[in-house]
């Protein structure tokens, strides 16, 4: 799509829903090229939600503008079962690294294209993974141009999350991951699998 073309709707569940559940639905053209927080799925800045049943599972997301599914700031989403397909920037998106109990299991994403919304964006991750508070499993990518699965931590929980007592300082580092198993990468520009990196303050990533 020519970049004047690629701004579509978008999908955002704020804090204080009484449920927030998208299954079977197919996506396309959704998300906004370069316009932060205006992704396909996206929890946003709603803490907890772990007394809740709130999902996205079995969707199929392709063609897209932005992302694919973001979970920010919020603590117990679940993210199973989906496909996405031919996105721009980071796909499966944890945004400030302060999110907790988040579940990925059983996605798909493939055709990750580079983006410009954060500096990190220039080498996309399918899977951007910036909690070790994740279970992460049996999930698949394929033919990113930069990552497939990524985990990057930062010292300091970064965004609008910074303030609100999700990590303290260094406390990322020193926690660890949930359950990690039967994931697979393969075809990817630059890596499949990567463990490494610093998260830093404006969403890019420090050797």
């Amino acid at each position: 799509a020519d970049e004047e073309d690629r701004f579509g709707g978008h999908i955002k569940a704020f804090r204080g829903f009484r449920n927030f559940r998208i299954r079977g639905a197919e996506l396309t053209r959704m998300g906004q090229f370069n316009n932060k927080g205006h992704y396909p799925i996206h929890w946003h800045m709603a803490h907890s939600v772990e007394d809740r049943d709130t999902y996205a599972r079995e969707n199929s997301i392709h063609d897209v503008f932005q992302r694919c599914i973001t979970v920010h700031g919020t603590h117990g989403a679940r993210v199973e079962r989906n496909v996405a397909y031919n996105t721009y920037g980071h796909c499966y998106f944890l945004e400030d690294g302060g999110e907790r109990n988040t579940t990925l299991a059983g996605n798909l994403g493939l055709v990750t294209r580079k983006g410009l919304t954060i500096p990190s964006d220039r080498k996309p991750a399918t899977f951007w993974i910036t909690s070790p508070l994740t279970v992460f499993t049996d999930n698949a990518a394929g033919g990113s141009e930069g990552v497939g699965i990524w985990y990057i931590f930062a010292p300091e929980v970064t965004g609008p999350s910074a303030n609100q007592g999700f990590f303290q300082p260094g406390e990322a580092f020193r926690t660890p991951i949930l359950k990690m198993a039967g994931n697979t990468a393969h075809s990817n520009g630059v890596r499949g699998f990567f463990f490494g990196d610093e998260l830093t303050a404006d969403q890019d990533f420090a050797n």
